[in-house]
């Protein structure tokens, strides 16, 4: 808040991004509350949340709010074949799907996930269900008909 105050060095404005304000204290709240009061011409503050209720009426009657939409799993897809482009990296359509879905809506998950594989070239499905614990829908469908295959087997024995 005290560094608020003072004007940019290099821009034209300062740019505050709080995120997940939602678990600031309430003496965090009352000062922020004070600086929205007589707020400076070259500050502005983000606040981001997911949990909009926790944050004091005071604070939301002062700011614009600005609900985000997940984004679908297709739109990351593509996103992610932009950077697979960009990055030179010959990884599958499947790889992607894979990601998006893991992502759940967030370009930043997205991203996250795919960090720890962007070092190697050759990546494929089976790596990314490996890193993360998964299984794969063959693996659970070939699962349940050797059990039915078994279950009937032990059946007819008896």
């Amino acid at each position: 808040i005290e560094e608020a105050e003072y004007g940019p060095i290099k821009a034209k404005k300062k740019v505050y991004l709080i995120d997940e304000v939602h678990m600031l204290s309430q003496s965090a709240f009352n000062a922020l509350l004070k600086i929205f009061e007589e707020p400076p011409n070259n500050v502005h503050f983000l606040l981001a949340t997911t949990e909009k209720d926790k944050i004091p009426e005071t604070i939301l009657s002062r700011v614009v709010l600005l609900p985000l939409q997940e984004v679908s799993a297709h739109e990351l897809e593509e996103y992610l074949q932009k950077i697979f482009l960009k990055e030179n990296l010959s990884w599958s359509n499947s790889i992607a799907r894979v990601i998006a879905q893991l992502a759940k809506g967030s370009y930043r998950n997205c991203l996250t996930i795919l960090e720890p594989f962007l070092m190697n070239k050759n990546i494929e499905e089976k790596d990314i269900f490996e890193y993360f614990g998964l299984i794969e829908d063959s693996f659970i469908d070939d699962f349940y008909s050797n059990r039915v295959a078994c279950l009937y087997n032990f059946a007819s024995i008896n």
